[in-house]
């Protein structure tokens, strides 16, 4: 008795190949996000009460 057929495991190995190219693309997005985030915050870039940190009234 098998517990697949072939298109399940097909669909399957598709699945499992995707998820592992997302995986290998978090360590990259990871780094891109920090260097938006030191940017952003370089040299004083932060206010306190600008329109983006303010809260909404």
């Amino acid at each position: 008795m098998k517990l697949f057929n072939t298109t399940e495991k097909e669909e399957f190995e598709r699945n499992i190949n995707s998820l592992k190219v997302i995986v290998e693309q978090i360590p990259i997005e990871i780094e891109r996000e920090v260097a938006a985030i030191q940017a952003k915050f370089a040299n004083g870039g932060y206010l306190p009460n600008s329109p983006e940190t303010s809260p909404l009234i």
